[in-house]
């Protein structure tokens, strides 16, 4: 049985029962002990952008009509869902552009 505190702490969290509480961390324990349910306190790999996507992603704004001045002073946000680009390769590419000019 687990602390009574976190059973408490994830009803209060959850907006459920105590019992449904206690039930769902039941079942997620028996699930990671079968090994079919992964711990959900490790942390996400951060993502990374490979060279290759910071090249494609500068090919990809050199044949748009907005352009490299628009993947250089768009708002971040804007550029990232223009161009179908995750956030950190719009910022590796325009690193790479600043530090080559």
């Amino acid at each position: 049985m687990a602390d009574p505190r976190l059973i408490d702490e994830l009803a209060r969290r959850a907006k459920v029962s105590i019992a449904d509480a206690e039930a769902v961390l039941d079942a997620l324990a028996q699930l990671t002990r079968e090994g079919r349910f992964e711990s959900v306190s490790a942390p996400a790999e951060p993502f990374v952008p490979t060279p290759a996507d910071v090249d494609a992603l500068i090919a990809t704004a050199g044949r748009h009509p907005l352009g490299v001045d628009f993947l250089l002073g768009g708002h971040l946000g804007s550029v990232a869902a223009t161009f179908k680009a995750h956030a950190f390769t719009v910022e590796a590419a325009r690193a790479r552009i600043w530090s080559e000019r």
